[in-house]
């Protein structure tokens, strides 16, 4: 009798949840559209290992996240920008890094970390392999930061 009583409660819950899921509105392709116009979306031109990838992404969306579901893998660890491995040089455009664990001097150096940077117009970066990172005008921005840590 038990068993009989329980899967009658079952089966009233599913009608019950079904009856409510029915009733619940999809919203309009109208009301999408508008949503989706809200977002600012940016166009990220990425030259890497030699090549131009371009990339549509979101200003809420980080650009490491939006290069790695593109599948572009670029070198990267910790995602909170205080590894210093996910540098691009930025050629074009503006970005907000403001979220991360440097002030804004690695932008005036003319670098993005890219996990912690967001578009905020077209961009055009370039990626900077092990070498570039040890050769490059970013390394020099590396060894300021921990010359001013040494005083």
């Amino acid at each position: 009798m038990m068993v009989l009583k329980n899967i009658i409660w079952i089966f009233l819950s599913i009608q019950v949840a079904t009856s409510f899921l029915q009733q619940v509105k999809k919203p309009s392709p109208r009301q999408l559209s508008l949503l989706n116009a809200e977002r600012k979306q940016h166009k990220i031109t990425i030259r890497h290992k030699s090549k131009d990838n371009i990339v549509t992404i979101d200003e809420d969306t980080d650009i490491l996240t939006a290069l790695l579901e593109s599948g572009i893998f670029i070198s990267h660890d910790c995602k909170v920008g205080s590894c210093l491995m996910c540098p691009t040089k930025i050629v074009n455009g503006n970005i907000d890094q403001s979220k991360g664990n440097f002030d804004k001097t690695v932008t005036d150096y003319g670098f993005a970390l890219t996990c912690i940077s967001y578009a905020r117009s077209d961009l055009i970066l370039q990626s900077l392999d092990d070498d570039d990172r040890e050769s490059s005008k970013f390394q020099s921005y590396i060894d300021s930061i921990f010359n001013s840590w040494r005083k």
